[in-house]
């Protein structure tokens, strides 16, 4: 016997598997009652450093309320917008006593109340001149740089590193970085933190929210914040970490007050001391079970072994052994020996016949997309088991009518595309090759009989088709169209066929929805002659000239005329997608005649063509007038209404320049090369009053200032604006003025 070997791994299988779950259950007890034990300390350690946490929060917090009082007070707002010098000694003394209050608080080492436009500081020992105290600068730029309106500074304290200060910026009410001044409250660093270093079973540390140092203790203790960053990867929580060459247990807490993070470190060796008794309990207790395993391993794997000794004997694994090569063990020798009596020809049918629907749908997928000569199809119908000994074909294509006033949404469609492809499935499969597809947002079949005759292929395709859209509209409830190509014996020609169908499911937008359409009924519509092409270009020339006045709803009559007479010729969907791009691009040349790029009038939907999406006349009326209709006459109704604005704007300035002499609407025609009827219109419509008027108007009111002003006679007034005689002015004066110019002058020389 070659084989002996196998026995053995019966044994190291054996002795695995019951020496494995020993090692995990005496790992898992060990790792759960240390586990225990750790999690206990570091919770103590947590809740310490929580408690130790809230106890320094509270005396920041109390420290900013007291802060926020005394900056808030009517006393420091009138000192800060007031002006204050070494006289004011009352007002100097009320803002003192209040910053001796201030220092009351444990720890405080000094209060400043410091302002920077009157150059001035109060603090323990009087009121000095800021320019005096040489950390101004450092202060004014600290506040400068922080956006908040108080805050504290931990770390590069300018007045000493064992303080740290609050700096509340004045007056409150300011939202701006540059602050008049600031009250600096500063506390021993030490004080601050006291509780952190007493209650701590180790060493403890603060952070600000850089990972920069505050304060640590007791004692010497360092450590590299760089270290600790990646650490820290919660607002809390207990990790452990080896800095400096040690193991440390390390809880923290990152405050959500001011971001503070608090740390205290432990070293593992003392939280892991009660684990160690647990740990030898443990493995004097798996070294036993492992002996015992062993011995039930052996003996036990001796039976298992015996009856693969006796199936390799049987199937003659020793003269196979012989033939091959000797690393195999009994097993392997079995399963060569099994595979030969299979044969892998069934699998691999199975394997084909799986991947058969799929083929089938590639197939047809292809035979839309290219060319196939007779001879490669053939050779794929005989390679697929296809049979293509039938006398008539015919494609069958199904669209989406619409889903307005549906229950569907637009994104919809191809979902029911996909549940309509399903219908046709079971509806064509069950008797077809072909499979139906979906292609082009279309439903695409393809469909054969061995009818006698070309009637009743076509009368059964017919109905075919007829069942399929009954079944959508019973299932789904939604309205489809279906077009039918001619019928052909290639199957070769699916191709033809498939734009034959595509051609006869367009004609809707003349025929309307809901409809079954062979492309036979389609050859006498697909061309039209030179007088209906006449007709419904002067159609389309009526809607831009209905564009001139900017009327909407005389463009839109047009249109419906236009869209009618299309139907009524009853021409084919290439022609009609013609004409509406040639009227879109007479639309875009209109608006591009006034200097305009038509990218800022029309919505990109128009310019990407999205209309011919659209296949009702009702869809493509709607979609004109609000996406095409509505914005060109927008924007001609905004040209002309600044065209008003600029021929009114010269006309006034031509009266102030010429209002002295004999003007008319046909001067300022000459001059602006505009008819006198549309330059008086114009003028009505922008000022409120005819252009005579307004001439008589201005004159009068220059007439005014001249009487007011001046000592120059009435003829005199008279004659420089422009009128003929005396008696003209005068009984014009007093038609506008409502009295003479003689007694105007009077009662405003009285006046002045």
């Amino acid at each position: 016997m070659r084989y002996p070997n196998y026995m053995y791994r019966i044994l190291v299988i054996a002795l695995l598997i019951g020496i494995i779950p020993v090692i995990i259950v005496g790992f898992v007890s060990y790792w759960i009652a240390s586990k225990d034990i750790e999690d206990r300390v570091k919770q103590s350690n947590i809740q310490i450093l929580k408690q130790d946490q809230l106890r320094v929060e509270q005396m920041i917090m109390n420290l900013e309320a007291s802060a926020l009082q005394y900056a808030g007070s009517s006393l420091v707002l009138e000192a800060i917008r007031g002006e204050i010098s070494h006289k004011d000694y009352r007002q100097i003394w009320d803002l003192s006593k209040g910053l001796y209050t201030l220092q009351a608080n444990d720890g405080i080492k000094e209060v400043y109340l410091i302002h920077f436009k009157d150059n001035w500081i109060i603090r323990n020992n009087g009121f000095y001149e800021l320019n005096q105290f040489e950390h101004a600068e450092q202060f004014k730029n600290a506040a400068a740089q922080n956006p908040k309106k108080m805050f504290w500074v931990f770390a590069d304290n300018p007045l000493s590193s064992d303080t740290v200060n609050l700096i509340v910026k004045l007056p409150l009410y300011l939202n701006s970085n540059n602050a008049d001044g600031i009250l600096v409250i500063e506390m021993f660093r030490n004080d601050l933190f006291r509780s952190l270093f007493e209650d701590q079973p180790g060493h403890a540390i603060v952070l600000d929210a850089e990972y920069e140092p505050i304060v640590a203790g007791p004692g010497q203790f360092a450590v590299d914040t760089d270290e600790l960053r990646p650490l820290l990867d919660s607002a809390n929580g207990f990790v452990g970490a080896s800095l400096n060459g040690q193991d440390w247990g390390i809880a923290y807490i990152q405050s959500s007050y001011n971001d503070l993070i608090y740390m205290s470190f432990e070293s593992m060796t003392e939280i892991k001391k009660q684990t160690r008794k647990i740990a030898d309990i443990t493995i004097i207790t798996c070294l036993s079970l492992f002996l015992l395993v062993a011995v039930f391993s052996y003996y036990g794997s001796r039976r298992l072994y015996s009856p693969i000794k006796r199936l390799f004997e049987y199937l003659g694994g020793e003269q196979y052994h012989d033939a091959k090569d000797k690393s195999h063990n009994e097993f392997s020798v079995i399963e060569e020996r099994f595979k030969t009596m299979f044969h892998s020809e069934k699998k691999l049918q199975l394997q084909v016949k799986e991947q058969f629907p799929r083929m089938r749908e590639l197939l047809v997928l292809q035979l839309f997309m290219d060319h196939y000569s007779p001879e490669d199809w053939l050779y794929k119908c005989r390679m697929l088991g296809f049979s293509v000994q039938w006398k008539y074909y015919a494609v069958i294509v199904l669209q989406i009518d619409t889903l307005t006033d549906s229950k569907y949404k637009a994104t919809d469609r191809d979902l029911l595309l996909y549940a309509i492809n399903n219908i046709a499935e079971d509806i064509i499969q069950d008797t077809n090759w072909f499979k139906p597809i979906l292609l082009d947002q279309s439903q695409v079949s393809i469909v054969y009989c061995d009818k006698p005759t070309l009637e009743e292929a076509n009368a059964y395709f017919y109905d075919i088709a007829k069942q399929l859209k009954a079944n959508v509209a019973q299932y789904l409830s939604v309205q489809v169209s279906i077009g039918i190509s001619n019928t052909f014996d290639q199957i070769t020609d699916a191709k033809r066929a498939y734009k034959e169908g595509l051609q006869a499911i367009q004609s809707r937008f003349v025929l309307g929805n809901d409809i079954i359409l062979h492309y036979d009924d389609l050859r006498y519509n697909l061309e039209f002659d030179n007088k209906a092409y006449i007709e419904l270009k002067a159609l389309e020339n009526q809607v831009l000239q209905a564009f001139k006045p900017a009327d909407q709803p005389r463009v839109e009559e047009a249109f419906q005329k236009y869209l009618d007479a299309i139907a009524h010729k009853q021409i084919g969907f290439k022609e009609y997608q013609i004409l509406m791009r040639q009227l879109l691009s007479k639309i875009y040349e209109l608006i591009q005649e006034h200097g305009v790029p038509i990218t800022e009038v029309f919505d990109p939907s128009v310019i990407q063509d999205e209309w011919k999406q659209l296949n009702q006349t009702e869809e493509i009326r709607k979609w004109f007038g609000e996406f095409v209709f509505a914005p060109v006459i927008t924007f001609l109704l905004n040209r002309e209404q600044s065209k008003f604005a600029n021929v009114a704007g010269e006309m006034l300035k031509i009266v102030r320049d010429h209002y002295d002499r004999d003007l008319s609407l046909e001067m300022c025609g000459d001059l602006l090369n505009y008819h006198p009827v549309y330059l008086s219109r114009v003028f009505k419509k922008q000022v409120g009053m005819n252009f005579t008027e307004y001439v008589a108007q201005f004159r009068m009111d220059q007439a005014k200032i001249w009487l007011e002003q001046t000592d120059m006679m009435v003829s005199e007034i008279a004659e420089k604006l422009s009128y003929n005689n005396t008696t003209a002015f005068i009984r014009t004066f007093r038609k506008v003025v409502g009295e003479t110019p003689g007694k105007y002058r009077t009662e405003h020389k009285k006046n002045d």
